[in-house]
């Protein structure tokens, strides 16, 4: 369901988890904070059927005669500092820069030693029609934005009907849980007029700096990654990367830039967190469901 372009991306900004409504004594609406609450309670849930998913698929493919299984992707670290705001504090600046360095160490190449990497084209096409089933064999959500397919059969489709049930539920609440509020909130936080007001300053501030061009602090973080494409000696793309973060954290603090991020998204978060509390609640639904299902088939291997 995730596509990966192979560029450097900007880290998707945190949902923050504390929601704080637009009137004027900052308190969270009951709506929200109701909605918030399932929210917290579906990611929960989510990751403990979806441990019990990669179980049974992988007994799926086993049973199929499938032993040798690609390697699990491990989930690069974040970037320093993007966690509290849109641009790293000045000290995690002068400190980490970005921490792009460990980004990059942290992409290393497959290794070619490994079972999976030794299996010939036929063996690798054998095992994605087990897992996936044919390409013609998906379940489509759509979107006035984006298109969202799963696996309808393979072993991957199978279990997920087994645990999930209604597929095409599935896959609409799943991604809205997952993406639509995000994005609803990232919406809201762009017709912000403070953040678009303080952005305009960080701009400014940091074509004063000797950036140019740089319309989001995104857009420096990208300035910074593509050193490391471009430069043949890590050390030298480190240095510029200080400086440039350096920059992006002092314009920041200048500008107050991070604090205006903060009220913009809190009060983005709760606009969507109340548009979608019916999907939320219903996805809650569906993975109790799933859940007494997983233990079910647990419970009957």
């Amino acid at each position: 369901m995730v596509a990966n372009s192979g560029r450097w991306c900007w880290p998707p900004l945190a949902v923050i988890l504390g929601v704080a409504a637009c009137g004027s004594d900052d308190e969270p609406s009951e709506v929200a904070l109701r909605a918030q609450a399932v929210l917290d309670e579906t990611r929960v849930l989510s990751d403990q059927v979806r441990d019990v998913e990669d179980l049974l698929v992988q007994r799926c493919m086993t049973d199929a005669g499938f032993t040798v299984m690609p390697p699990t992707p491990e989930a690069l670290p974040d970037g320093a500092g993007h966690d509290s705001g849109v641009s790293p504090t000045v000290e995690i600046a002068q400190r980490d820069g970005y921490a792009l360095s460990t980004l990059v160490s942290a992409t290393g190449e497959p290794d070619e030693d490994s079972a999976w990497s030794k299996l010939g084209e036929a063996e690798v096409a054998a095992h994605t029609l087990a897992m996936f089933g044919p390409e013609d064999a998906q379940i489509e959500y759509r979107t006035e934005e984006v298109t969202v397919s799963i696996s309808r059969e393979g072993c991957s489709g199978e279990v997920r009907r087994a645990l999930y049930g209604d597929m095409d539920e599935y896959v609409r609440l799943s991604w809205i849980a997952g993406n639509e509020v995000h994005s609803a909130t990232s919406a809201n936080v762009d017709s912000n007029k403070q953040w678009r007001d303080s952005l305009a300053e960080w701009s400014t501030c940091m074509t004063e700096s000797g950036y140019p061009g740089l319309r989001h602090p995104s857009d420096a973080f990208e300035a910074a990654a593509q050193l490391y494409e471009t430069n043949t000696e890590t050390n030298d793309a480190m240095a510029h990367e200080l400086n440039i973060a350096q920059a992006d954290a002092g314009c920041a603090e200048q500008t107050g830039l991070n604090h205006a991020f903060r009220a913009a998204r809190a009060a983005a978060n709760e606009q969507a967190l109340v548009t979608y509390e019916g999907d939320l609640v219903a996805w809650r639904e569906h993975l109790v469901s799933a859940a007494e299902r997983a233990g079910e088939l647990l419970d009957g291997q």
